[in-house]
């Protein structure tokens, strides 16, 4: 393999008249892919220090309050972006997926993010939780049993 890649590095430099380059594979796979690693974990710890820090600022407030309230129907908004993607995506529904430029799939990102957030105001002046929020919660408070009808059940058994 390594004669292949001589001989044709080789041949395209001599004939399109390349300059032949010291780069070596092996070295920055091993050396220089561990910084570019390191970086990376740098880089994220670092956007999580400016999240906290902008979180325990009074800077763009409004901002902050919009995402707590989205924050407050998390489960609603998820499996809803995850239908409205499915829908616009998937073949089930619109099929666009490949057919849609980067570019596109920002804006329709911003339109869908649009929307809930705006469904999400409007949700909360009526009720205190998301849709699915109070769903979960009636479903998961059936089965809890409260410390009055566990002594109940343990007298009678």
């Amino acid at each position: 393999m390594y004669l292949v890649q001589k001989v044709i590095k080789t041949e395209f430099s001599h004939r399109l008249g390349y300059i032949q380059s010291q780069f070596s594979y092996q070295y920055f796979a091993t050396y220089l892919s561990l910084g570019f690693y390191i970086g990376t974990l740098l880089l994220a710890f670092a956007y999580l220090f400016l999240l906290i820090k902008w979180a325990q600022s009074n800077i763009l407030k409004p901002l902050k309050n919009m995402f707590a309230i989205v924050g407050r129907m998390a489960l609603t908004i998820y499996i809803m972006q995850s239908v409205i993607c499915g829908f616009i995506f998937y073949g089930y529904g619109l099929g666009l997926h490949g057919q849609v430029s980067r570019t596109e799939v920002m804006l329709i990102t911003v339109a869908i993010l649009a929307f809930q957030l705006v469904f999400a105001l409007f949700w909360f002046k009526r009720f205190n939780q998301g849709p699915l929020e109070i769903v979960w919660r009636k479903t998961y408070q059936k089965h809890i049993q409260t410390p009055n009808e566990v002594a109940k059940n343990t007298v009678t058994s």
